[in-house]
């Protein structure tokens, strides 16, 4: 059982084996995020979450951004890291 979400995101960020694998992560999302998937030699890309989308991120949107080395898509609350 994992009691903080930054427990959790530390072991997915870990999941990328190769320094090319990739990582989605909304911008409204905590800075460690992206500093776990770099420990991790991962590749962090951010997911813009604009006001004209009402601060959501659409099925479309983020398949958009998904690439063959795409291996994490982290999927948060800003209100609730």
């Amino acid at each position: 059982m994992l009691l903080w979400t930054a427990q959790t995101v530390s072991l997915a960020a870990n999941a990328p084996a190769d320094p090319s694998d990739e990582a989605l992560v909304p911008d409204s999302s905590i800075a460690f995020y992206q500093a776990n998937i770099l420990i991790a030699v991962g590749k962090p890309v951010s997911l813009p979450v604009l006001w004209r989308n009402m601060f959501q991120l659409g099925a479309n949107f983020v398949m958009s951004h998904i690439t063959t080395r795409s291996r994490l898509i982290i999927d948060d609350s800003p209100g609730e890291p």
